[in-house]
């Protein structure tokens, strides 16, 4: 794949999830999680302790749906990969 083409299958993923709702939703309790992030950096100053803060929250359902269901996805990738 040559150079120039590399990022271009991820450009409309990245304006969905962060430059539509920023632009398009006015209301704070419809944005995404990624805006709320967001607006924690402003143009002079980042508050990167309430940034972590917010992106460790954010992470811990995730976090906790792997850790219960990670015996089930390991056995999953095992079968998948000896048929």
């Amino acid at each position: 794949m040559e150079r120039s083409k590399r990022g271009t299958a991820t450009r409309p993923l990245r304006r969905q999830r962060l430059q539509t709702p920023l632009t398009m939703l006015t209301k704070q309790d419809l944005q995404p999680a990624t805006v709320g992030i967001y607006s924690f950096i402003g143009a002079e100053y980042a508050d990167w302790d309430r940034v972590m803060a917010f992106a460790a929250i954010f992470a811990l359902p995730v976090l906790a749906l792997f850790l219960v269901l990670q015996q089930k996805i390991v056995a999953g990738l095992t079968t998948g990969a000896l048929k």
